[in-house]
């Protein structure tokens, strides 16, 4: 999680990382308008596997 965050902070504001559950692993991503192919290339480039959570859909299971 650690890593994720800093990466994204390194990337000028392009997103914003919040734990969820850090014993499971669980981040929300909040990505700024118009950065969303910005932010997937970095997720791309980290190997991390991320799953989408839509808005207004409960982050918690």
């Amino acid at each position: 999680i650690g890593f994720l965050r800093f990466i994204f902070e390194a990337c000028d504001g392009i997103a914003v990382l919040t734990t969820l559950d850090p014993a499971q692993g669980r981040v929300v991503l909040c990505i700024a308008p118009g950065c969303e192919s910005e932010a997937e290339m970095v997720l791309q480039g980290t190997n991390i596997r991320m799953e989408e959570i839509t808005e207004g859909e409960t982050t918690w299971r």
